[in-house]
């Protein structure tokens, strides 16, 4: 039976969560307390950046009925506790015939997970990192987080990306921002990358340029093209402030986020 509970929960873990992991069974220390306990979720909240107790409810949920197993529940901060059928076992006379019945139930729940190994990619808020996050681009993160949520109450694998342009012209904008109209040294910008007030002043900085660029449009595109090679090329002093700034910036988004508990697995840039 723990034989069983391990095979179904790796394969389980593998194909919802990409995860290949060596399942361990504890013996709880109350008969109450089931039969059997994994600490798997522990580990998997380690690498997936999620609370352990939701991981756990995630699995007891999917996995549904088990042959041998009354019941799968979240225990403690975590715990996934299994309730093996007991009486039903003890009391079986045709344990070949049994034993073949599990197998056949086994290789249909395996075929059943398996089926789910199609990952779908949902992709939200994507915020250009050179402000705080709106209205807009809760609302946005709030519907993606939703239909990830409903994807996977289906039993679907789901991977959630968040794709961050790091590269463009809004970053661009705000280097010179920065550093050209607010007269800031690259030293004071990396100072303030620790401090709330970065992106305030990107944001006053985004509000400023039109003006800033409408007094002098040829010197605008100049310093637009040379800042934007500076980024894609990753060097000199511009290419620096871009990275510290927009690291700070989707600090900041990630930390709004997960106050509303909305949390990503991928974060992709362009460099």
């Amino acid at each position: 039976m723990t034989k069983r509970l391990r095979e179904l929960l790796a394969a389980y873990i593998r194909e919802r969560y990409g995860v290949e992991l060596a399942i361990v069974l504890e013996r709880p220390p109350k008969i109450e307390m089931g039969e059997a306990a994994s600490p798997v979720c522990f580990e998997l909240a380690k690498r997936l950046k999620k609370a352990p107790r939701m991981i756990a409810q995630e699995i007891a949920n999917a996995l549904g009925r088990v042959a041998g197993i009354a019941k799968v529940e979240v225990a403690g901060g975590g715990y996934l506790n299994a309730y093996f059928e007991r009486a039903g076992i003890l009391g079986r006379s045709n344990r070949r015939e049994q034993r073949g019945r599990e197998e056949r139930e086994l290789n249909a729940e395996t075929q059943r997970t398996q089926r789910r190994i199609r990952k779908i990619i949902v992709e939200h808020t994507s915020i250009n990192p050179n402000k705080a996050a709106h209205i807009g681009h809760v609302r946005n993160a709030v519907l993606g987080d939703t239909m990830v949520r409903i994807l996977r109450h289906a039993g679907n694998r789901v991977q959630i990306q968040n794709y961050i342009d790091n590269t463009g012209v809004q970053v661009a904008d705000v280097v010179i921002g920065f550093l050209r109209m607010e007269q800031r040294s690259a030293v004071g910008v990396k100072m303030m990358a620790h401090e709330p007030k970065l992106i305030t002043t990107a944001g006053i900085c985004m509000r400023k340029r039109r003006g800033f660029f409408a007094e002098d449009r040829a010197r605008a595109e100049k310093l637009r093209g040379e800042t934007l090679r500076a980024i894609e090329e990753g060097k000199g002093e511009d290419a620096e402030i871009a990275q510290v700034v927009a690291d700070a910036i989707v600090g900041c988004h990630l930390r709004t986020m997960a106050r509303l508990d909305i949390g990503y697995e991928l974060l992709g840039t362009r460099k």
